[in-house]
């Protein structure tokens, strides 16, 4: 793998960006559900890490293993600082490893997903100095911290605004998320005719409950299957 074309066939493969102090394996397990079901269809996932080292995840306290970050969010300075950084880091990815049909993120892992979506719309459809494109964009618990049509998001972008986001969009939120009000229901209206999907827990991309669990899979995979396939 490693380049992109022109051509409008979506690939079977989504690139999957996790959230502040987790990392690929553990979204790998979270995931598994959603992973077996696309394997049906030939779609693969796959999990990258993020670009900066940083401490686990408070619910990961005493674990083991290296765990990641795409950026750090301050909030007094309304800032990611390291958010250029993170952007350049997935797209060099995106060209050394894709094409990809699209991208899901959780918590910051979303904000990096539509950080990408708003980049690729004001570049005229395309990522940012390249043939990549992405199709559409499943976002699962992220909180919207930044305006991208104001700055610092805007400088994201190259200085100007987008709108909404026109790239077709799935969005998981937990309904006993703490973030939800009013940060990540902001992030939906970032996004046209967003598809929402709800689960009963809070800040995490599946629900425990398996069936609940089962049903939200099942729907992400439905949405997949058919942007790549359709």
């Amino acid at each position: 793998m490693g380049s992109c074309s022109s051509k409008e066939e979506v690939p079977p493969r989504v690139l999957v960006l996790h959230g502040d102090g987790l990392n690929a394996e553990i979204l790998k397990i979270q995931f598994e559900t959603l992973d077996q079901k696309l394997q049906r269809d030939q779609i693969e996932l796959v999990f990258i890490n993020g670009c900066e080292e940083t401490d686990p995840h408070p619910d990961l306290q005493g674990a083991e293993g290296t765990f990641y970050r795409y950026f750090n969010f301050n909030p007094e300075r309304k800032k990611y600082d390291g958010a250029q950084g993170a952007l350049d880091y997935v797209e060099d990815i995106i060209k050394k490893r894709g094409p990809f049909g699209g991208v899901i993120g959780f918590s910051q892992g979303g904000a990096v997903a539509t950080l990408l979506a708003a980049r690729q719309q004001s570049s005229g459809g395309r990522l940012p100095g390249s043939q990549c494109k992405l199709s559409y964009a499943i976002i699962m618990g992220a909180p919207h911290f930044i305006k991208v049509d104001e700055s610092p998001g805007k400088e994201l972008l190259g200085g100007g605004g987008v709108g909404q986001l026109q790239i077709p969009s799935m969005h998981v939120i937990g309904e006993e998320d703490k973030f939800k009000t009013p940060y990540i229901d902001d992030m939906v209206k970032l996004y046209k005719k967003p598809k929402v999907l709800y689960h009963k827990d809070g800040h995490r991309p599946f629900p425990a409950n398996f069936g609940e669990q089962n049903h939200i899979a099942r729907e992400i995979a439905t949405f997949i299957r058919k942007k790549t396939y359709s």
